[in-house]
């Protein structure tokens, strides 16, 4: 049998030790060791791609044990931590880390930073990663990747879908924070088509619960199940353009429908809210300059759970008509 390969590094050796003991370890595979705080990384962290064996970047902790800070941007295009080859199929884990970008702190509605935290791809795993103050905090890439208990937090978007990327499923999030971005948990860029499966799992405590950018055709597909929620937004749960994005959601598990609202220019929400979501949609601390989701409003859509004891829902899907399902 493979005996896997470790090796500690310590934080003195910053980012350009860690990628030593990647590139010591793409041959074999093995676990990296971290532990303290890894200052002034200037650089990507690059996983080896191709048939390599999956490699385990190891940390103690991520609330104060083992955090990697990228003070400085590395621009538009550029990662945190990424996969050589993006499209292939190794298991690579990042665990028990604290993953900080350039701007942890920064004001609601701006952009923290040009470049994304994680490139997430082909099977790749975060277990228990904390990831603040970038654009995407954690952008997936190719299908079959998996978050466990993972906080992203202080990003523009938590979640963000990219345009281009050879992916729409097979994305999980199990028992994750999405809260507290500047801008939106999930964010979906303008031309993306990507799916998503939340499993007790928190968006809200932003501007917006799920974002659509621009103008042009993307879809996503978001299913909630478990006590997933979306809960004191500022301005809306769910932003789509008017000839934008068709939203296809299901929510707690429910895994038939039909879709049954438009948003204009022939696309559709389709949304079946069942049991608990939210009863406390807004927060106006967090509203950006559009007003908060109301009718007449362009292109905003919202839904309030009215009562605990029924079925009952209120949609308010300005410009547009609406029917319950």
């Amino acid at each position: 049998a493979r005996v896997p390969q470790h090796i500690w590094v310590p934080p003195s050796l910053g980012g350009a030790g860690i990628q030593a003991a990647i590139n010591a370890l793409a041959s074999t595979g093995g676990v990296i060791h971290l532990a303290g705080t890894y200052k002034e990384i200037t650089q990507e962290i690059v996983l080896p791609g191709g048939a390599s064996l999956p490699i385990t970047l190891q940390g103690s902790g991520r609330e104060t044990a083992t955090k990697l800070h990228w003070p400085y941007d590395l621009g538009s295009g550029k990662w945190a931590i990424r996969r050589a080859d993006a499209t292939n199929w190794n298991r690579h884990v990042i665990a028990d880390v604290h993953l900080v970008g350039p701007n942890p702190t920064a004001a609601l509605g701006s952009d923290p930073a040009a470049m994304n935290g994680v490139q997430l791809s082909g099977r790749m795993v975060l277990n228990g990663v904390k990831v603040q103050g970038f654009h995407g905090g954690v952008v997936p890439w190719t299908d079959h990747v998996t978050l466990n208990d993972c906080f992203l937090n202080q990003n523009k978007y938590g979640l963000l879908y990219q345009a281009g990327q050879p992916t729409n499923g097979n994305i999980r999030l199990w028992n994750c924070d999405l809260s507290g971005q500047t801008y939106a948990s999930i964010g979906v860029e303008s031309g993306a088509t990507c799916a998503v499966d939340l499993y007790g799992t928190h968006l809200g405590y932003s501007p917006y619960g799920i974002f659509g950018e621009g103008t042009t055709t993307g879809d996503l597909s978001i299913r909630m199940t478990g006590d997933s929620i979306i809960e004191e937004v500022g301005n809306a749960a769910i932003f789509g353009p008017a000839a934008g994005h068709a939203f296809d959601c299901v929510i707690n598990g429910l895994a038939t429908f039909n879709a049954g609202y438009s948003i204009g220019g022939g696309k559709e929400l389709g949304m079946f809210l069942w049991g608990y979501w939210t009863e406390n949609t807004f927060d106006f601390t967090k509203k950006l300059g559009l007003p908060a989701a109301s009718p007449g409003t362009a292109s905003l859509v919202y839904a309030t759970h009215v009562s605990s004891a029924s079925d009952d829902n209120i949609f308010w899907v300005s410009n547009a008509t609406w029917n319950m399902l």
